[in-house]
């Protein structure tokens, strides 16, 4: 099998699973955050599924492309 196959299912593979984390977070600390106030003066639910998980999610996708994805040529 050719590597970029290899490589791009490797990607996919990573991509579905921290898409799954996500929904899994965001639905957890959507439904499970309380209604205390928080940090910012929103509802402690708000800011944990809309304003603190959303930021942890993009540090996790940069480091994920940073240093799982690989540069593949294009050409045949």
């Amino acid at each position: 099998m050719d590597p970029g196959f290899i490589q791009a299912h490797k990607e996919a593979r990573w991509s579905l699973l921290l898409s799954l984390c996500w929904v899994a977070v965001w639905i957890s600390t959507a439904y499970f955050g309380g209604q205390e106030l928080g940090v910012f003066g929103f509802p402690r639910w708000f800011e944990w599924s809309c304003l603190f998980a959303p930021l942890l999610f993009i540090f996790l996708c940069w480091i994920m492309v940073r240093y799982l994805f690989a540069d593949l040529p294009l050409e045949d």
